[in-house]
């Protein structure tokens, strides 16, 4: 269009292209443009722009239309196709009818309603608008009249021109050639372009989403959530409601299943206890998919979000507890189920079977205490805490149980002859007369075990005694021996509280007797007799006119083979073996529940040493030592204390001796360490009561750290040396006895025998109790080591710039307090007394008295700092 009104523009030799248009701020303008024209119907030129167009303008409106100059080519121009002349349009279309009719101003565009897409491109939208040629040079062609179809474009007239009327042609029409005019001089005059457009240069335009997209992406999602989360939050809310309850109940249900599977456990009843479990899992596996069922989303805000993920995690915690106790507890039951249906089977198979279900509990233990670990009580109510506290400290020692249990069955796999026939020495120690190891022997079997079974058993009907006269090598006994008897004999072997010593002497003396080889020595005390007893009921002995008990089989026993026995025959200890053969029969043929009440008896008196195993195998022996069935004196750093006594010639009368012992252990200003030892030892029988109304008559000893200096003692009541017998110069000295006279020395004050044996020192001396009376010795001594702290001044400059750093001067105290084998009514206190240069920062007890009883060994430990405040405990 040409307009001569406008005022002459300085053209610029440069190409406007749309795609130009469409860059920086004009992105939006493009956009408003085509929501508009998607609201009509466009008909334009849509094979090329005119280079003149004259038609009636609205002088205060000018025309929308955008064009460029083509002074200078640009490699971004819109494709213009070539003209086609009017005959081929009429060739490629069927004849339409053209009217003209300049008379009526009807509107040229006819509205059509299209569906509102504004942000989408179509293909053919862009291409027609980016498809480029580049041209040579700029012809004009012939001008004819366009097909009307869309086009980008479009025309708008404010006032109704003077139109063509789309029409089909009625005829073909033939126009003249048009010849296009002359471009003129300045194109852009014609138009009328924005004022800042004319300003700028051409450039390259690339498309891209504006800077700080990425922030208005995140402010729409999150106001998405604002909206959307809420919604979905009350759908959850409800959800959550309908899942607590019925987690609740489940969880309910299930917790009584579990409650009643335990006590149907603990009532040896494996069938209940089996259905319990498998019920209460059921149901804990029930409220789990109930959780899962929540949905991952669900799951996910609830484990995250501030005010539920501690209470979901422990709810899902406990849940896991439940589960895997359910488990463990269904796999031991149905452990106990099978052992029930193999009652006659050996006792290596029973421990095998076990052993299976008890592998396949342990990983549900495991979990469930782990699981306990990650559970916060507070998130409980108050009531149920307390039980929650008790089962979160349950479980490890469980745990133990059942790992010490697996252990225990691999061993006695060995021991009983699972891997081939064994053969051992079975020694019965009395500890109402007490021996270092436990007992006096009195009696001792030979028995062949294999797969569990009891191939061969042989009991001397003489005892111990039956050796007496066939031991070839003759060895003088341990000075305090000698006053009983000059030669060392068998029934004397378990000299030395160091069991394996002592087993070693056993074996020595029964071979050298003439008995085959053996692969171990077991030690029994008559505490298990008498707790087996307690579980296998009385035994019927009709032979001997009587019912024996656990009551009365201490007593009974005594008298028969130290009173009632046929004395032509001699065979004071045959009722040892017939008793032994019925216990025998009886706990082959014994019921589940008698099966596992010898188990636990068995393994408590391992742990307490009322059963001893030494085994020649060194492989054996050193998984025997790990379990702790050794009873070695144990090796031990700092203080330590074994209190020994041996029952010398009075009588059964342990059986009624109360004992206390009082430890006092005083640091020295110097840090050196002085032991104080007091032994009271009281009498509870009656004067000329049967078996105990004798003076007990005891040699007592303290192992104590080696090198430790006896200082003082007093007390004592040594038996004249009359008494004593003379060993013959021919006996030769045991070689572990060798070391310890070569030790000996006496201290001169107390005439206590002080020497060396199995890395200690030994304090030896006589105590004699009348019935009804107590008898208190004193042992104080001085340790060989002494504590570095106690001479440190804790105001010196460099104690206290360690102290600033972090680094303080501390050192340690430690004692161990080793049980002796058999011993029946015991208790030790330990005190410790610092100076005021030390006090205490940790400790494993209370230094101002830590008793322990003689089940076990027992440990102390404190760790002590210089300090400035008195500590004097």
């Amino acid at each position: 269009m040409e307009d001569s009104q406008r005022p002459a523009r300085k053209s610029k030799p440069f190409l406007r292209t749309i795609n130009a248009k469409t860059s920086g701020a004009k992105f939006g303008a493009l956009l408003q443009r085509r929501r508009l024209a998607r609201q009509i119907v466009e008909t334009s030129l849509d094979t090329s722009i005119p280079t003149l167009f004259r038609a009636r303008e609205n002088s205060h409106t000018p025309l929308p239309i955008h064009t460029s100059p083509v002074s200078r080519l640009s490699p971004f121009v819109v494709h213009l196709d070539r003209v086609p002349e009017p005959s081929e349009i009429l060739d490629q279309e069927t004849v339409r009818h053209v009217r003209i009719n300049f008379l009526e101003g009807r509107p040229v565009f006819q509205s059509e309603t299209r569906p509102m897409n504004e942000l989408e491109l179509v293909p053919h939208e862009v291409s027609s608008q980016l498809m480029e040629t580049i041209f040579e040079e700029l012809q004009a062609a012939p001008w004819v009249l366009p097909r009307f179809h869309s086009f980008p474009f479009r025309f708008h007239f404010p006032a109704p021109p003077e139109v063509l009327v789309h029409n089909k042609l009625s005829a073909r029409l033939s126009l003249p050639t048009l010849e296009a005019p002359s471009a003129p001089t300045n194109l852009l005059q014609s138009f009328d372009l924005p004022e800042h457009d004319e300003e700028e240069e051409a450039e390259r335009v690339t498309w891209s989403l504006p800077h700080g997209f990425q922030k208005a992406i995140g402010f729409f999602v999150l106001l998405s959530f604002a909206f959307v989360l809420p919604l979905h939050a009350m759908r959850m809310v409800g959800e959550l409601r309908e899942a607590s309850g019925e987690i609740t109940r489940t969880s309910e249900g299930a917790l009584s299943a579990l409650s009643q599977g335990a006590q149907a456990a603990l009532a040896q009843d494996s069938a209940t206890a089996s259905q319990a479990f498998k019920q209460a899992n059921r149901r804990f596996s029930a409220a789990q998919d109930t959780v899962t069922s929540l949905g991952q989303t669900t799951e996910l805000l609830l484990s995250v979000l501030p005010t539920t993920k501690t209470k979901y995690r422990s709810g899902r915690n406990l849940l896991k507890v439940g589960q895997s106790l359910a488990t463990a507890g269904e796999r031991l039951s149905e452990g106990f189920t099978a052992l029930e249906r193999q009652p006659s089977s050996t006792i290596t198979t029973r421990l095998a079977l076990l052993s299976t279900y008890a592998r396949a509990a342990l990983p549900a233990l495991v979990e469930a205490e782990n699981a306990l670990e990650n559970f916060d009580p507070a998130t409980i109510p108050e009531e149920y805490r307390a039980k929650l506290e008790e089962l979160r400290s349950t479980l490890p020692a469980l745990r133990a149980s059942l790992d010490e249990f697996l252990e225990f069955a691999e061993e006695a796999h060995a021991l009983l002859g699972g891997d081939g026939t064994k053969r051992y020495l079975l020694v019965f120690q009395n500890n109402t007369e007490l021996r270092p190891t436990g007992g006096f022997m009195g009696s001792f079997a030979e028995v062949s075990l294999s797969e569990g079974r009891v191939e061969h058993w042989n009991v001397p009907t003489g005892g111990t005694y039956d050796l007496q006269g066939s031991i070839r090598e003759m060895s003088a006994a341990p000075q305090p021996l000698r006053l009983l008897k000059a030669r060392w004999e068998f029934q004397d072997a378990n000299w030395f509280p160091d069991f394996p010593t002592s087993a070693r002497q056993m074996i020595d003396m029964f071979e050298s007797s003439g008995g085959p080889t053996v692969d171990g020595v077991i030690a029994l005390n008559a505490t298990l007799l008498v707790q087996l007893l307690g579980v296998l009921g009385p035994v019927d002995m009709p032979d001997y006119g009587r019912e024996i008990t656990a009551a009365n089989f201490l007593t009974e026993t005594q008298k028969i083979v130290e009173l009632e026995y046929d004395r032509k025959e001699n065979k004071p200890k045959a009722f040892i073996g017939d008793l032994a053969n019925v216990l025998l029969a009886r706990a082959s043929e014994g019921t589940t529940e008698d099966f596992f009440g010898m188990l636990d008896i068995l393994n408590r008196s391992l742990a307490e040493r009322d059963v001893q195993v030494y085994l020649r195998e060194e492989a054996l022996q050193r998984r025997v030592r790990s379990l702790g069935w050794s009873g070695e004196v144990r090796a031990a750093d700092g203080d330590y204390l074994l209190v020994v006594h041996t029952n010398l010639g009075g009588g059964k009368t342990d059986g009624v001796m109360g004992e206390t012992i009082d430890v006092d252990v005083a640091v020295e200003n110097d840090g050196g360490i002085t032991n104080t030892v007091t032994i009271a030892r009281t009498h509870y029988g009656t004067p000329n009561s049967l078996f105990t109304g004798v003076n007990n008559v005891d040699y007592l000893r303290l192992y104590v750290p080696r090198g430790s200096e006896l200082l003082s003692a007093r007390g004592f009541s040594i038996p004249d040396r009359l008494l004593f017998e003379e060993a013959d110069d021919a006996w030769g000295t045991d070689e572990d006895l060798v070391y310890a006279e070569q030790t000996h020395r006496t201290h001169a004050a107390s005439q206590t025998d002080v020497y060396e044996e199995q890395g200690k020192t030994v304090f030896g001396n006589w105590v004699q109790t009348k019935p009804g009376m107590t008898s208190t010795v004193v042992f104080t001594y001085r340790l060989p080591f002494a504590l570095q702290t106690a001479s440190v001044s804790p105001t010196s400059f460099l104690e206290h710039v360690k102290k600033i750093a972090g680094l303080a001067s501390t050192d340690r105290y430690t004692f161990t307090l080793q049980k002796q084998a058999g011993v029946l009514d015991r208790t030790t206190t330990l005190r410790l007394h610092l100076p005021d240069s030390l006090h205490t920062l940790w400790s494993s007890g209370d230094p101002a008295g830590s008793s322990f009883s003689n089940r076990t060994d027992h440990f102390f430990g404190a760790l002590l700092e210089p300090g400035t405040l008195p500590h004097s405990l």
